[in-house]
């Protein structure tokens, strides 16, 4: 074993012992955790993803101002935060429908739920509302990944080198890659791109692990399959009459082509009625 991989090692050891109690469990036994805001136990429910690479406290804010009006109950996919990695990763559309009927039993909601989605979470969303509209009262689509983004900005998980090299550095993260720069990083992305980065939250040491370098990339890799899955299905099924918002960003830098995102963002909300 390599120095870098003991380290490593040393490194999850050491996090994973601050994982927190109470994490809920998927059908198939991997634990899942799931921040669950104390709020009035006739609030609605609301199930929120977050973005590619995030965790469940990227929604503390949105908890925090909704308040009492909706428990606003947000998951880490797996491998990412504190839940478990599974050996299909986050398991697309699919994957989602299991967190969202976990969650659901776990609130004890028999009904329909509200779904919030930020970036790739709300392409998820989206494909979840398609497979099981019964199981959605309702869309809130936070800057969101549109099927149409991976071809429309040439993602790199589009082609076989982009993806190997993707999976080879989620591989990278085993060998001390994730104890070395996962923190710093993660730190970086969210002072440059979002307003969250400014103060270091409890899951910020999940960052460090081979576990959530792993999912990350894996997800990285993953990214074009995601939007092909879901036009597949906005293809083969009826959109969903439910309420839909989409919030679109309004001061995104030229090098981020803010024109075609206004134009994904507008047919995205164009598809419900």
């Amino acid at each position: 074993m390599s120095i870098g991989a003991g380290v490593q090692r040393a490194v999850d050891r050491v996090v994973d012992r601050r994982r927190p109690e109470g994490l809920l469990e998927d059908p198939d036994g991997y634990a899942l955790h799931v921040v669950r805001p104390a709020v009035p136990s006739d609030a609605p429910l609301v199930v929120a993803e977050t973005g590619l690479g995030g965790t469940a406290q990227d929604w503390d804010p949105v908890a925090r101002l909704v308040g009492d009006a909706a428990a606003v109950w947000a998951v880490d996919r797996p491998g990412l935060g504190w839940s478990d990695l599974r050996p299909d990763g986050d398991g697309g559309v699919d994957g989602a429908l299991v967190r969202i009927e976990t969650l659901r039993a776990a609130a004890g909601v028999d009904g329909p739920v509200v779904l919030a989605g930020w970036s790739m979470g709300g392409l998820l969303a989206v494909g979840a509302a398609l497979r099981r509209p019964d199981l959605v009262a309702g869309l809130v689509l936070v800057d969101p990944s549109h099927p149409d983004e991976a071809r429309r900005f040439a993602d790199p998980s589009l082609h076989p080198a982009g993806r190997v090299a993707f999976m080879t550095a989620g591989r990278l993260s085993s060998l001390g890659g994730a104890a070395a720069v996962g923190v710093p990083g993660r730190q970086y992305l969210l002072r440059t791109g979002t307003r969250l980065g400014r103060t270091v939250r409890p899951d910020t040491v999940t960052f460090a692990t081979a576990r959530s370098g792993r999912a990350i990339f894996d997800e990285l890799a993953r990214f074009g399959a995601r939007c092909d899955e879901v036009a597949a299905l906005r293809a083969e099924l009826p959109v969903p009459d439910v309420p839909c918002i989409v919030l679109t960003a309004v001061d995104r830098p030229r090098s981020e082509r803010p024109e075609v995102w206004a134009e994904l963002h507008a047919d995205l909300a164009g598809w419900f009625p």
